[in-house]
């Protein structure tokens, strides 16, 4: 990662021109969070677990097991053009695996235990160089090539440990090895079934459509309540008010739905009251009008849904909301 240099800023002057015991706090104040409270929480930091997992007095035979690649840009030329790879191929003597990417090639393997990510293996890359040179004489790049060396989490017998760690709270996700890629989602899967929470597949794609629900469910419900405060502002009374309707009504949508969860003047039939409504926002907030009138409709539709005017319905969960 690149270390970026902040802007300066004149106030860090005048911050170290003050003895230190004139420092602004940046302690908690009265009333502030110190810590986020949590549940439970995964350890998924693959070979920086282990240290993290020793001070909780649980030690995995966890180990950084060191794999190379070289990713080089084709030629292009008419000299090797018919030579380029045009499929995936692995190399069992050296156990090194060749790949097109696009306009580039990569060859990758090498095992090497323990050591240093920062410190690179010449005889390591040197065996890469050597096998695509081997199938694939001159066609790429090299001056021009990105050379990479990471670390696998590796345990003794192979597959990750997922699961409980036997601290409270604290389950573990690590130990993929080389197939990080192809166990993820189904480690994932599995940990969240036995932690309790509830996975979700979603097919590539609906996802946009996925995406746009959560949206019209969070962000849109906040816009609406911002133009719901902006309202009743004019009134001078501040939002605090609103706060427990907001509450009671998501909670009796998410028990019943919308249909059976609607109430108020819409769902009422009550076209004076509406009127009277739309005036006053006609009145104190008209560019907010065309929301009201866009909200009023679309509530009438899911009032049709629900079957007209829920006013019968008092002894229902719903009638913990005031309209």
């Amino acid at each position: 990662l690149r270390v970026m240099q902040a802007a300066h800023d004149t106030r860090d002057e005048a911050l170290r021109s003050l003895d230190p015991r004139e420092w602004p706090t940046t302690q908690p104040q009265a009333g502030e969070t110190t810590e986020p409270s949590f549940d439970a929480v995964v350890v998924c930091a693959a070979v920086d677990s282990r240290p993290l997992l020793k001070r909780l007095g649980i030690r995995l035979p966890l180990l950084a097991v060191h794999g190379y690649s070289v990713t080089a840009p084709l030629r292009h030329d008419d000299a090797h053009l018919h030579l380029e790879p045009r499929a995936a191929l692995m190399d069992e003597r050296y156990k090194v695996a060749i790949s097109r990417l696009g306009q580039r090639v990569r060859v990758a393997g090498s095992a090497e235990i323990g050591g240093d990510s920062e410190r690179q293996s010449e005889r390591a890359q040197a065996t890469l160089d050597k096998v695509l040179d081997d199938w694939f004489p001159g066609v790429t790049r090299r001056n021009a090539a990105q050379r990479w060396k990471g670390a696998r989490p590796m345990l003794p017998d192979g597959p990750p440990v997922l699961g409980p760690s036997g601290a409270a709270g604290v389950w573990l996700n690590v130990g993929h090895g080389g197939s990080g890629w192809a166990l993820s989602a189904g480690s994932a899967r599995l940990l969240a079934d036995a932690i309790g929470l509830r996975a979700v597949v979603v097919d590539d794609d609906d996802r946009a459509a996925y995406h746009a629900a959560a949206s019209v469910a969070s962000n849109f419900l906040v816009t609406l309540e911002d133009a719901a405060e902006a309202l009743l502002a004019t009134t001078g009374i501040e939002r605090a008010l609103l706060v427990p309707l907001v509450r009671a009504a998501v909670e009796t949508w998410a028990d019943l739905g919308g249909p059976a969860a609607l109430t108020g003047p819409v769902a009422r039939g009550d076209e004076a009251t509406i009127a009277r409504q739309r005036a006053a926002i006609a009145e104190r907030a008209p560019d907010m009008l065309e929301l009201f009138d866009t909200m009023t409709s679309a509530t009438r539709a899911l009032a049709a849904r629900s079957g007209g005017a829920t006013s019968s319905r008092s002894g229902s969960p719903v009638s913990r909301r005031q309209p």
